[in-house]
């Protein structure tokens, strides 16, 4: 398990590099006092679309009829991606946390509005790959790719209506927190499908 989890981090580091790149502008802009939801929202969502990034480089690379010759099962295949996804995430939503923690610091602002902002951002970090992966993991990346275009469109959607409604404020914040929840539990489930899915898959 923990050598599944160092490739997909090493593969990260040698393709998603212009990734970080985009997470650390988006974290800078969101920074500035610019309030704009999209700013801070995005880097979550597209950190949560890595794991179907590395899934999809294990296919092309044949790495996943190879790994079933090795002493690793295909449970701890799915479950390797799944807690890399929550590293990557966690370390994305900390980034994010930092700088908001910053700015309400120096340019003024209310704690609850970044509260129920980062429990938006954790929840949809989570969301994405809970939705996609199952799919992935039973289809191939390839079939399952159209569900990753919708994904990211209703990411993106998700975003734009909550800017269109005023953003985050304390009243929000229990909606927001139903919403994480949520989104946990269906990230849960969808870690013991896609390990369903795939112990039962044809390579």
């Amino acid at each position: 398990m923990k050598g599944l989890i160092r490739k997909d981090m090493i593969m990260l580091w040698k393709y998603a590099k212009a990734i970080l790149i985009i997470v650390a502008v988006f974290t800078l802009v969101s920074f500035t006092g610019n309030n704009d939801i999209f700013f801070v929202s995005y880097p979550g969502i597209i950190t949560g679309m890595l794991p179907m990034t590395l899934l999809t480089y294990d296919e092309m690379e044949r790495f996943c009829p190879w790994c079933d010759s090795l002493p690793v099962t295909r449970k701890q295949y799915v479950s390797a991606k799944y807690l890399v996804g929550l590293i990557i995430g966690g370390g994305t939503v900390g980034v994010i946390l930092i700088s908001q923690i910053l700015r309400v610091i120096v340019s003024g602002g209310h704690w609850s509005d970044l509260w129920s902002l980062i429990l938006f951002v954790c929840g949809m970090n989570i969301l994405a790959p809970a939705v996609m992966l199952p799919f992935a993991f039973r289809f191939g990346t390839q079939k399952g790719r159209l569900v990753y275009y919708v994904v990211i469109g209703g990411s993106f959607a998700a975003t734009s209506i909550t800017a269109q409604n005023g953003g985050f404020s304390g009243s929000a914040e229990g909606g927001m927190t139903v919403f994480f929840f949520a989104a946990a539990v269906i990230y849960l489930l969808s870690w013991l499908l896609s390990v369903k899915f795939y112990q039962k898959r044809e390579m």
